[in-house]
Order: C-alpha cells, then structure tokens, then sequence
C-alpha cells in the first residue's frame, strides 16, 4: 500500500513547476513561525490579565534596574564622532594618555565682544574688554587656584590673548588710569609688539581689522599703521585641562559674563555684547538639549494616544474602543523602557541621538496596532476571543513579523558603523524593535482579549467599571449575567474594516478610482517623474557636517560660532595647527634622525602645507650642538639637557619633548601648519586626512607595524573633524547598500512568488533617492545624521510596502489582480493609511524643538511619512494590479490555526474552568 503511494505522489512530485517548488519552501519557513505565533497570542489571549500584569512588570524591571546599576549618559563630541579603530582615535588616545608624557593640552576660554558688526575700536570697546577679563580673573572664585602651577606658586595667571596684552594685562582700573581717549587707545592696539616684545597676531585678538597689515611694516620695530576699524575683540584663557575644578570654574566664570551682559544692557544705547565659548560649553549644551527635549517625546505620545482613543472610538458607549487605542501606546511606550533598560544594564551609553528614536517607535508600532485591531475586527464576531485571535495571527502574523525582522536587520546593521553614536543608536533600536513585536503579540493580544469580554458584558468603553443597563441591546439579546451575546459585528469590531462611516465611503471611492485605467497611467507617469527628479536632486548632494546641529539654535555656543563667522570670519584657505609625533625612536643616532627628517620633509611637500615648520627641536638642537657642544666633548642626551635649559629653547621645546628618568627621549613631536585646505571643501578635507596617512604609512620605520604602534605620525585635533568626514561617505554607503540587501533577502524568503522581491526592494531604493532629494531642497546635507536618518526610514517605508505584497499573496478568493488588490486595500491598506498618518501626527512635536539636529529629522519623518504610504497605498497597488501573478494559489497555510486550535482543544476544555474569565 505504502510502495503504491509512494508512485502515485513520485510522478506529481516531478511535475511540480518551480513557482510551486517555491511556495513550498517559503511554506516550510513560514509554517513553524506562524504555529508559534498563533500558540503566542491565543495563549496571552485566555490569559489576559496574567500577560498584562507580566509585561508591566518585566518592563519597570529593566527600565528601573537599568538606571540604578549602569545607566550613563554620553554627550561628548570627542566620543561619540570619533571612527574607532581610526588613526585618530587610536593615536589620541596615547597622545591623552599617562604613557605619552606629553602634557594635556589646555582648555580655551574665548570671550568675543562685538557690537553687530560695528567699529568696536577705540576707549570705550576697551573699557568692555577689560570689564570682560576683570569678571574672569577677579570676580569668579578659584581663578588663582586653578592657574597656579605646581612648581610656581608665585605665578597665578593663566595664559591670555588679547588686546589687554598692550597693557599687559592690567585691570580695568589702571587701564583708565593710564589711557583716556580714543586716540592713545588706536594707537597702542595698532601696535606690532606687545608691551612685553611678544609678537602680535592681529587675526588672533582682533575680527576684520582694517586696514590688513603692510608686509613692509612688519620689519620696522617701531612703526606703527593705525589700525581704522575693528569688528570684534577677542580673548583667549587657557585654563589647566589637568585640575578637576577647572570645569566648574567655566561655568561659573560664563555665568558672570551673562550677568556683565545684564549690566551693560541696562546702560542707555549699549551696543556691545558678548558671546563666550569653553572647552566644556559643547557638552554642556549637549545635556541641555537632552533635557529640554524630552517634554516633546511625551507631548508625541499624548498626540498619539489621543489619535488612537479617536480612531477606535464609536458613538456607542459600549462598542466604543478608545481605552484599547491607549493602550496602544503604552504598549509602545513598554516596549521601549524594556529595551532601553536592557541597554542600560549592558552598559550601553545613552547619547541625544537615541532621544530621537521614540518617534520612530510609535510609527513602526501603531503600524502594527492598527493591522491587528483591523484583522481582529474581520473575524467571526460569533467565534470566542481566543478563537477570534488565532484567526488573527493566522491571517497577519507573518506579514507583521516579516516587517519587524526587516526593521530589526536595517537596524542592527547600524551595529557594524565605525561611529559610536550610530552603533550606540542600533544597539538601542534593534532589541526593542524585537521586544515591540513581542508586547504586540501578548501584551496588545491581551488587551484585546480584555476589551472583547469587556463589551460582552455591556461595561462603558472609558468608565469599564459602569455597566450599561438596558434589557435588550441594540444589536443583540442580553444574557442572564449582563453580557451581550453575539451584538459584534465585523463594522463594530473592524475600526480599519468596511462598513458606513465616511472612511469607508471615502476609502471605497479611492479605490474605484485607482483601478481606472487612467488612473494606472496617471500613477506609473507621475511616479516616474517624481523618481527623475529624486535622481536629480540626490545628485546635487553634497556632504558637509556641523556640530552645532546637535545643540539648541538659541544656544551661547550657537551664538558664538554666529558671530566668529560673521563678525571674525575664516577664509577659504584653513590654517590649522597639526604636530608630528616621534616615539619610541633613538634620537641619538643619524640615521634615525634623517629618518625624522624625511617625515617631515614629506608632510611639507604634500600640496595642504605651504612651508616647513616653524620650530623644529632636532634642527635647532643640532645647530646648538654644533655651536657648542663640540668643545666640551658632551654625549647627545647630556647635550639635549643643556640645550632645554637654555632660553628660549627650553621656552619653545620644554614641553615637546618627552624624557625618562635616565634623560633619553621617549617621545617628541614638531609642529607643522595645513594651511592649504579648504574649509567649505570636506572633499578637500577628506584628501588631507587620507594623504598624511599615505604619508606615514609609507616610513620605513612603520613597516609591518600597526597605526596604533606606529613610531612615526602626525595627529592633530582637527584630524577628528576630517576622519569624520571621510568616515561618514563609506557609512552612507555602507547602511543603505546594506539596507536594500536585507529588504531584498527578506523578500525574497518570506514573498510566496520571486517577482515580489525585486518590486520591493525596487521600490524602497526609489523613496531613499526620493528622501535624498526632499533632503537636498530642505538645505539639509549628507552627514551621520541624515544618514542616521535614512536608516531609520528603512523600518517604516518596508512596512508600507512589505504588507501589501504579503497581503496580494493570502487572498484567496479572488481571481483577477484587481480583485485581489482591491481587497488587500480594503484590508491592510486603511490599517497602512492609519499608521502612516499616525507617524506624521507622531513626529510633529519635533517641528518644536530647539535645534537644526531634530528639524533634520522632522524633515526626514515628513518624507518618511508622505513618500512611504505614497508608495505603498498608491504606486504599489498598480503595480500590483499590472504586473503580479494572478493565477498563483496562496501558500496553504489556513490549516496552522485549525491545527493549533485543535491541539489544544482538549486542553482549553480540560481547563475552560480555568480561564481568568469563566466567572
């Protein structure tokens, strides 16, 4: 019998076509998950009260442990943006290190004081800047602690520039004393020297000063071309980086300043204002913008939980659901503290950039909410609850999980960014995309399951404790306990369903219309010149990145960068201070210092460097060396001791060479300048970066070593800067190639027909050159953060479009490709429509915020939000209706529910009694 079967099915295996062959393997992939989804969500759904009182509590669990053991907020630019494993990184990290023995550098204090572009040169702009230093020094406590050096307790200045130096940087008092009219004043700040022969740099203490220094002045001592206007008077204390209270001190001296701005402001026709800028201002304000914007994430959220109580609302007071659309959010709102405190306990930090991802967890999971209270609603009202959500996730479970594993791969491929902010921002983002999904399937399943028995038993929708009493319903007979048997129709229960309301109508119309022929055309015509001009606006992109995005627009720092540009401003060709590092390296002998030598011969000639450095230690020690040493017959580390005690070498090199106990050299560096690259070029930027690493990775010494044990380097603060910049193009690139990988994987794994990969995929790569475009006439350019946005796109634009596909493929008693999509548009596609808007009434607080990073994102979610459901609610269903198998047999898959239900059937009426709600 066995033998006679196996010949019968044998044949018919043969022949099956490779469409089928296909469905089935999908079917081998979907069918376990689907059994484990249907078990999931009918077991929260006997269990209602259970599955909620577990999710609550494991949610305050880890959000509460989270922030009690080892939650830790990280604002710090230098963190945050730096590439790990990048020569900058790495090389900082010894540069700021005990083992590099070099000293930490200083904190920069800078102080501006302009008067909106007007002549600030003379007594009166003077008077302020004194006014400005004396509240520093002498009127915030500590100053004298802190600029007192170990070795020197006498000396209690720190280092200053500024115009003060003329007077060298007397009080305001015995400045008065001294200088009483507006000539005296020109004429020292129009000196070439200060009052100690210090050289003057007029581009460092002065903004747009006119007339520009004669060349042929700089060699006369004593003459003087006075100076006619200047824009803005600038001071610079470099405060000890090393001393802890150095910080506080900051904060306290700029809330003097402020207070000194109160004051002059008081004064009739002030005109002088003063804008200050610390080492500590950028993470200071980082932490405010933290803060401040957390009231916009609780403002999205009362806006989304008022939509949703108003979606599911009914004019019944019973059939009614707005206590259900609530419960929606907090859904969500578990989801995110579960995860977030799961982060917390890794040790993950918490940056202002995950402060952003709530928004886009409301859209991804009222998405969901509105898919399953709409499928809810399309089952057998007549059926029991937990029957009702077997039905549910058999007909939607898939489609919602295939969903989240594309949002939850888009993101966690974030993980792999060199930048920590954005790996940081996966981190948080992929577990709880995960853990959303699973609250849905339990903890919305269960709320469902408590609102369905709630309605039975004629309790009101907002005050459940109060029974409506009526002796007949008006749709069904009341039973002997209160409860309405058998009054749910599919239009009570389907919020997203057909039925006589004016959506319906309305929705009904768009669809008649959309299938016109004409329509067809109208859509595949606009959608492809709106593609055009996407491929036109992308291509006008450009990358830039500006720090002053991430903190509020009305900040000081915001305020101070302003009137730099305007008031002092920077030309096209940026100077920048950048030093060449030895370590490691015997300085003693020749070859190794023509080996230096080469190094620095070869930076010199890279086109960014215009002239070779203006102190070098080795060169000059060898001339000392040769000028002296000869007649005492010295070795050369006794020699290098007498030359650093020798002025002004010991001024110029004490702290650029770095010695043990026995006086060899360790470490040393000579400083060099770019000042051939172009500030407004990051292309030119990227170049400078890329070539000084060409440079050293070319010296013999590094060979087979590496960077970060490299003997020979150059490292400057700016390189931070550049290596973001060059760091960005490859992240760019690599989150949305990766993206579109994974939605065509997915697609093609969970798709029942190979066609519909390729339209997805197809389709979510035309919203992102769209996206790029709508980001490009926003003035918005390429950087993390519109690549951060970019990938977050990714988890909504694929739910638009992945349900629609899913859905074409479950109908089953349709015949034409209209047929069917009209029906996948009755159904998923106002539960689409809904989430769509949901996502844009989610993300409106941001057009609130204070700062150019969240109007970046606002923009980008008004994309998301229009351009998505655009495709998935109008150029998809044509296509759908054009082109998509119409004779394909759906993936049998009906038989999951029948065979979980009836695998528990003896066990739920073995323990029906058990049921929290058998009373």
């Amino acid at each position: 019998m066995c033998a006679d079967s196996e010949a019968n099915v044998y044949p018919r295996v043969l022949r099956r076509s490779p469409l089928d062959t296909w469905k089935q393997c999908t079917e081998f992939i979907t069918k376990p998950l689907l059994v484990a989804l249907v078990w999931l969500g009918t077991l929260s759904a006997k269990y209602p009260w259970r599955t909620v009182l577990l999710a609550v509590l494991t949610a305050f669990s880890f959000i509460t442990i989270g922030i009690l053991t080892n939650f830790h907020l990280e604002t710090a630019t230098g963190v945050m943006w730096i590439p790990e494993g990048s020569n900058t990184k790495v090389h900082g990290d010894w540069l700021y290190s005990e083992e590099s023995g070099f000293p930490l550098p200083s904190r920069p204090m800078e102080i501006l004081i302009h008067a909106n572009g007007k002549n600030v040169l003379g007594l009166e702009g003077m008077k302020r800047v004194f006014d400005a230093l004396d509240v520093v020094r002498f009127g915030t406590p500590d100053y004298n602690t802190i600029c007192s050096l170990p070795d020197d307790q006498d000396n209690k200045e720190c280092p200053i520039s500024s115009p003060t130096a003329f007077w060298t940087n007397h009080n305001a008092s015995l400045f008065e004393s001294k200088i009483q009219t507006d000539e005296e004043t020109i004429y020292e700040l129009s000196k070439l020297k200060f009052a100690n022969g210090a050289k003057v740099s007029r581009e460092s203490i002065y903004g747009q000063a006119y007339p520009t220094l004669l060349e042929s002045l700089e060699d006369q001592e004593n003459a003087v071309a006075l100076l006619e206007s200047v824009s803005a008077m600038r001071l610079k204390i470099d405060l000890p980086a090393e001393k802890k209270e150095t910080q506080e001190f900051e904060r306290a001296a700029i809330d003097n300043l402020f207070a000194l701005q109160d004051q002059w402001d008081k004064i009739a026709g002030n005109e002088f204002i003063i804008e200050v800028f610390t080492a500590g201002s950028f993470d200071d304000e980082l932490n405010r913008q933290a803060s401040a914007d957390t009231p916009y994430i609780a403002l999205a959220f009362n806006v989304m939980g008022i939509f949703c109580a108003i979606v599911l609302a009914k004019w019944d007071k019973v059939k009614s659901q707005s206590l259900l659309g609530v419960g929606a959010i907090v859904t969500i709102v578990l989801a995110i503290m579960t995860g977030y405190g799961l982060n917390f306990i890794i040790g993950i930090p918490f940056t202002p950039i995950v402060q952003i991802f709530p928004y886009v967890m409301v859209g991804i999971g009222l998405d969901d909410t509105f898919i399953l209270t709409g499928e809810y609603g399309r089952t057998d009202p007549n059926k029991n609850v937990v029957d009702r959500v077997g039905d549910t996730m058999q007909k939607i479970g898939i489609s919602v999980l295939v969903s989240t594993m594309t949002t939850f791969f888009a993101f966690l491929l974030g993980s792999v960014s060199s930048l920590p902010a954005l790996k940081w921002f996966a981190y948080y983002a992929a577990p709880t995309v995960l853990i959303d999904f699973f609250y849905q399937a339990t903890f919305f399943v269960a709320l469902i399951a408590i609102d369905d028995h709630r309605q039975r038993a004629n309790r009101r929708d907002c005050c459940p404790c109060c029974i409506v009493n009526r002796s007949t319903s008006e749709d069904g007979v009341v039973g002997e306990q209160g409860e309405n048997i058998n009054t749910m129709t599919e239009e009570d229960q389907n919020p997203t369903g057909k039925g006589d309301d004016r959506l319906s109508k309305m929705w009904e119309f768009y669809i008649s219309v959309l299938m016109r022929p004409v329509m067809k055309a109208c859509v595949l015509v606009f959608f492809a010149g709106l593609l055009v001009l996407g491929i036109l606006g992308a291509l006008q992109q450009s990358q830039q990145f500006d720090f002053r995005l991430l903190i509020p627009n009305d900040s000081y720092v915001t305020m101070y960068y302003n009137a730099l540009d305007s008031y002092v401003g920077i030309a096209s060709d940026q100077v920048v201070l950048s030093a060449c590092y030895f370590r490691n390296i015997d300085v003693s002998k020749e070859e190794n210092q023509q080996k230096i030598a080469n190094f620095l011969d070869e930076m010199v000639d890279m086109e960014y460097v215009s002239s070779k450095p203006a102190d070098n230690w080795l060169s000059d020690f060898n001339v000392y060396q040769n000028q002296t040493m000869q007649e005492e017959n010295m070795t050369f580390f006794d020699g290098l001791e007498s030359f650093l005690t020798t002025e002004p070498y010991k001024t110029l090199y004490q702290n650029n060479i770095v010695r043990n106990d026995a006086g060899i050299v360790t470490a040393s560096r000579v400083y060099i300048l770019f000042d051939k690259v172009n500030a407004y070029d990051s292309q030119n930027q990227i170049d400078a970066y890329n070539d000084q690493i060409k440079v050293a990775e070319e010296q013999p010494l590094n060979t087979n070593t590496p960077p970060k044990d490299w003997p020979i380097f150059s490292y400057g603060e700016i390189y931070k800067a550049w290596g973001l910049y060059d760091a960005e193009a490859k992240e760019i690139v690599l989150s949305v190639g990766l993206g579109i990988v994974v939605v065509f994987v997915i697609a093609l794994i969970f798709i029942p027909h190979p066609i519909g990969a390729p339209i997805v995929t197809c389709i979510v790569a035309a919203i992102y050159i769209e996206l790029l475009a709508l980001l490009w006439a926003a003035g918005i350019y390429l950087n993390s953060l519109s690549a951060l946005g970019l990938v977050m796109s990714m988890g909504l634009v694929v739910d638009y479009n992945m349900h629609m596909f899913l859905t074409y493929f479950e109908i089953e008693d349709s015949i034409t490709r209209e047929e069917r999509v009209k029906k996948v548009l009755r159904t998923m596609g106002k539960s689409i429509f809904l989430g769509g808007f949901s996502t844009f009434l989610g993300i409106l607080p941001l057009a609130m915020a204070g700062s150019e990073f969240f109007r970046i994102f606002f923009i980008t979610f008004v994309g998301i939000a229009t351009l998505g459901p655009a495709h998935g609610l109008v150029l998809t269903p044509v296509l759908l209706s054009l082109i998509a198998p119409h004779n394909q047999v759906p993936t049998p898959t009906t038989s999951v529910t029948e065979e979980v239900i009836v695998a528990k059937d003896s066990e739920c009426s073995a323990d029906k009694d058990d049921s929290e709600f058998s009373a």
